[in-house]
């Protein structure tokens, strides 16, 4: 008896759905390619961190690992100007940030982003150099915008 990580086992079972699927639908090599994304069907990435997939990624507010930003929008800011504090626990959707209501009413819970394990300053979008959790350059509101809208097509 031989033992398989669930991940391999799983990449194994997708990759083969996803080859039947392509079979089925008398897709050709280049087009599985690029919807493939030009990678491998890889659900461990070896020595490194794996992002997840962006699908869907409209519906998964709030955002980064602890849940400290509220909207896509607030995310694509520099960390100096995400908001300090938020609600959470309003259910309605903000369609224009894309993140729930941050409004704080009665039900919801006040988040200080300035409290330990609720930090949002990493992941920032600033000019300057790509360190100190800087992953790209600062965005315009208009920037900003058209890649909120973007991410609601995924």
């Amino acid at each position: 008896m031989t033992e398989t990580s669930f991940g391999w086992a799983l990449a194994v079972v997708t990759g083969r759905v996803i080859e039947r699927w392509y079979v089925d639908k008398d897709i050709p090599p280049a087009e599985r390619d690029r919807m493939d994304g030009y990678r491998a069907n890889c659900i461990q990435a070896p020595f490194g961190y794996k992002a997840r997939p962006l699908n869907g990624v409209w519906a998964t507010a709030p955002f980064l690992h602890n849940g400290s930003v509220p909207s896509l929008y607030d995310l694509l800011t520099p960390a100096a100007e995400r908001p300090k504090s938020f609600c959470l626990g309003n259910l309605e959707l903000d369609p224009v940030k894309v993140g729930y209501d941050p409004t704080c009413r009665r039900g919801t819970t006040r988040i200080d982003t300035a409290a330990n394990g609720n930090r949002n300053i990493g992941h920032s979008f600033e000019d300057g150099p790509r360190r100190g959790g800087v992953i790209g350059p600062r965005l315009e509101h208009d920037d900003r915008m058209a890649l909120v809208e973007y991410l609601k097509t995924l």
